[in-house]
């Protein structure tokens, strides 16, 4: 038999070569078959079979010589364009299980995790980190001699350089606040000690930490101008802010800390509190002077337009932080700056701890005031 294949030019290898080709296309079609893919398959027979070169090696022909490529100039390739995902929507603002949970809820099975943006998200301009600040929020006891207008003061803006350096010194430095948990002292007086642990030293140095972390420059000074003698604190005081101005010209805020102080007759104190973020916080009084009391003050109503801002900005950022601002006959050492408050924090009534908080929520309207993020554009 083989021999009568060699007359007729079939050779009896290349012949069982083609007959297992063709075991294996039957094989590779019963396993299109079993994946659906039949008719892919199909096409592929088909276009091999309509090939005449093709066909005729597989009936027993030879195959041609494939033709030498042309010569051509190479064309470099090309990447394919990768185009950018769409943004995942954003839940809109609401409270904290809004925010942790925003889908409809009828599927047990998880959201798809959100495509990354090829590319970052752009940072915000400064203007979208401003809040406007109302100066119809504004309260106030007024005790000087004037009429005063917070519009009118504010409208002028603040009278105090780029990135301003700031001050903090304490007159009536040995005050305190109630003890309370592990904030034990010995007092010196009712409500008063020299430990710096445990007066207004210490929320000064809570206020320092929040203002600088917020990159304002601070100096504070932590000087005793109340002891041994509380007579003549004030003159001490300014010996002391006169002295950082003269070291340091930059120098524009002085922030002079106290803790407020309110009994009733029968010597029972009180605290002036609110809640923050589901946190209690002593609540802040700011003091501005004025040239009532006849000592030469002529840059009474910059300060007082600075407290304004601020008050404003804790209304808008922290409602209830801040009480009335008291406007003074007197001075209080504020005439040596155009940016000069006295900031008192909390009462004798009130924890060390929430005179701490308020500290800190201080320094982040401050901050904003300084750095031109609480805005008056009225």
């Amino acid at each position: 038999m083989f021999r009568k294949l060699r007359r007729r030019g079939i050779r009896p290898g290349m012949l069982l070569v083609r007959g297992m080709f063709l075991l294996a296309a039957l094989l590779l079609l019963r396993t299109a078959i079993e994946k659906d893919a039949l008719i892919l398959l199909k096409h592929k027979i088909t276009d091999v079979l309509s090939d005449p070169a093709t066909a005729a090696f597989l009936l027993g022909g030879e195959l041609p010589a494939s033709p030498a490529p042309a010569a051509s100039t190479p064309v470099p390739e090309t990447p394919a364009p990768v185009s950018e995902p769409s943004p995942s929507p954003s839940p809109a603002a609401g409270n904290a299980s809004d925010l942790l949970y925003f889908g409809s809820g009828t599927s047990s099975s998880p959201a798809p995790a959100p495509t990354p943006s090829l590319e970052s998200s752009p940072e915000p301009t400064p203007e979208a980190l401003t809040y406007p600040l109302d100066p119809g929020s504004i309260r106030m006891q007024n005790g000087s001699v004037y009429a005063i207008d917070p519009a009118s003061l504010m409208a002028e803006g603040l009278a105090l350089p780029e990135n301003p350096k700031v001050l903090i010194v304490h007159t009536h430095t040995c005050e305190s606040y109630t003890p309370d948990g592990d904030d034990q002292y010995i007092p010196t007086e009712p409500y008063r000690t020299e430990d710096t642990n445990y007066n207004v030293v210490r929320v000064g140095e809570a206020l320092d930490a929040a203002l600088t972390e917020r990159g304002i420059t601070v100096i504070h000074d932590t000087a005793y101008h109340d002891s041994p003698s509380y007579n003549g604190a004030y003159n001490r005081a300014l010996e002391t802010i006169e002295a950082n101005l003269a070291a340091d010209p930059d120098i524009a805020v002085v922030i002079d800390l106290h803790r407020d102080a309110l009994a009733d007759a029968d010597g029972n104190t009180y605290s002036t509190s609110c809640l923050v973020n589901g946190r209690e916080s002593a609540q802040i009084l700011l003091v501005s002077g004025t040239d009532s009391s006849g000592l030469d003050h002529p840059n009474w109503r910059d300060n007082l337009a600075f407290s304004f801002y601020l008050q404003a900005a804790m209304n808008a950022k922290y409602p209830g932080l801040t009480r009335p601002v008291d406007i003074s006959q007197y001075r209080y050492n504020q005439h040596a700056t155009r940016g000069s408050i006295i900031l008192e924090v909390g009462c004798s009534g009130n924890t060390l701890q929430e005179a701490l908080y308020a500290a800190e929520l201080f320094a982040d309207v401050c901050a904003d005031v300084l750095q031109g993020k609480a805005v008056y554009d009225g």
